[in-house]
């Protein structure tokens, strides 16, 4: 009886990681998208300082960019409801990501703005709650790439933590390419393949 339950203990497990990888291969394209458009903003911020140009038009930027972001999340999310192909385990993803977005638009726009830290913290700040989405994520799907990138933004979160300096834009513009895009350059690649070997 116990090896039965140990049995069914596993194979739900497995059902749960499986789930979890193909959610997470679905939604690709956010990835990618946010990663792609958080970059574009993470570079202009960093070239607008350089060459002291209006701060103004940064805020506009970055409001533009994450309006398009939660758009392009909320239409993704809503197709996937209609065609209810989201699982247990793919509501778990996309409500991780979803409290993550939330707090990363919060901590982005309204702390610098009530001053109670300054608006180069936000690197620090941003890359810590990615390290939160990206650990749990790569605990439901078991990845060990996903623990690695959860490490890589923790540890990118401590160091720009003491760099209180404009560089710290553009190396937090090189941590979202690497761990942003081209991981969600990898799952919409593929999510291709699976269509087509379907």
């Amino acid at each position: 009886m116990a090896a039965q339950d140990a049995q069914e203990e596993l194979e739900f497990v497995k059902k749960v990681i499986a789930e979890s990888r193909k959610t997470i291969i679905q939604d690709g394209a956010d990835f990618l998208r946010w990663g792609i458009l958080a970059s574009l903003g993470i570079f202009a911020s960093y070239f607008y300082n350089y060459f002291n140009w209006q701060m103004t038009h940064v805020w506009i930027f970055w409001a533009a960019i994450v309006v398009i972001g939660w758009t392009f999340s909320i239409q993704s999310y809503i197709r996937v409801r209609k065609i209810k192909s989201t699982s247990f385990t793919g509501k778990i993803i996309w409500s991780t990501w979803i409290g993550c977005g939330i707090a990363l638009t919060i901590l982005g726009f309204v702390g610098p703005l009530s001053g109670a830290y300054s608006a180069v913290l936000i690197t620090a700040v941003t890359s810590a709650v990615m390290g939160i989405g990206y650990y749990a994520n790569g605990i439901l799907i078991g990845s060990r790439w996903y623990i690695f990138f959860a490490i890589c933004w923790w540890c990118g979160s401590i160091a720009l933590f003491f760099l209180h300096r404009i560089e710290s834009l553009l190396i937090f513009g090189l941590m979202m390419v690497f761990f942003q895009v081209i991981p969600g350059y990898i799952f919409v690649r593929q999510r291709k393949k699976d269509v087509v070997a379907a």
